[in-house]
């Protein structure tokens, strides 16, 4: 990859905020991919990865400010390493030099037909950092499990939540969340860990941890119980971010 770091200013359109003019929550981590996969499309490495599926294995979000409509501001990104299954990316949004939103990314690539995981091709790392497991534990974020805590809802998937990799876009995890959840609250940090990909045919439960500062979420597959993503999202009582 000819550079490791990529930006575009973009001012927020009326269509993706709220009725405050906030930033939607999804649409800001939409726009992230969207800039990474720009990134990606500049490169030389298109080729390399024509029959792969790019996956996403977690995010650690962390808001100061959320990006208001009508205003420019630049949405970065830059590729920070690689091991031999893994790339890890960061992401910043800047409202001028002040950074207000700062994320942590680890993607794997899979084979479309075998739904394995796939090395990152040789010819790709020219020019990228390799990472060691310690470095890479440094951008993905630790979530520790329920402990038989929360309360359990169905979930129904719906067409439109399957996205081109035939699963569960990863910006649904948050929408059903936020559904289930059914109140606002201000927040200032959000936290995902994909274990293993939703599909259309599967029975899905989203399990809530209700607590003051912060709430947990599990995804589980109902009838074999195995754990499909975890969530943790941190509240701020003096931060305008919510929904």
């Amino acid at each position: 990859m000819s550079s490791q770091y990529y930006s575009e200013e973009k001012i927020i359109p009326d269509d993706l905020c709220d009725q405050a003019g906030n930033m939607n929550l999804v649409d800001m981590i939409n726009r992230m991919i969207e800039i990474s996969t720009n990134h990606f499309n500049m490169s030389q490495d298109g080729d390399i990865f024509k029959n792969t599926l790019w996956v996403l294995l977690s995010w650690d979000i962390e808001i100061v400010d959320i990006p208001v409509k009508g205003k420019k501001y630049k949405f970065g990104t830059e590729l920070l390493g690689y091991s031999s299954f893994l790339f890890a990316r960061r992401y910043s949004i800047k409202d001028g030099d002040r950074e207000i939103v700062k994320a942590y990314s680890i993607w794997t690539i899979i084979d479309p037909l075998t739904r394995r995981v796939m090395r990152i091709p040789k010819d790709s790392r020219e020019g990228i950092k390799k990472l060691k497991k310690r470095e890479f534990d440094n951008y993905r974020p630790k979530i520790s499990d329920l402990e038989d805590k929360g309360i359990s809802y169905d979930l129904e998937i719906e067409p439109s939540d399957i996205d081109g990799n035939l699963h569960v876009n990863n910006t649904v995890y948050l929408k059903w969340f936020f559904e289930k959840l059914n109140r606002k609250i201000n927040f200032n940090r959000i936290k995902i860990l994909y274990l293993k990909e939703i599909l259309a045919q599967e029975e899905i439960e989203i399990i809530i941890d209700f607590s003051e500062d912060f709430n947990k979420a599990e995804f589980k597959e109902k009838k074999t119980g195995e754990r499909k993503a975890m969530l943790e999202i941190y509240h701020d009582n003096s931060q305008k971010t919510s929904i």
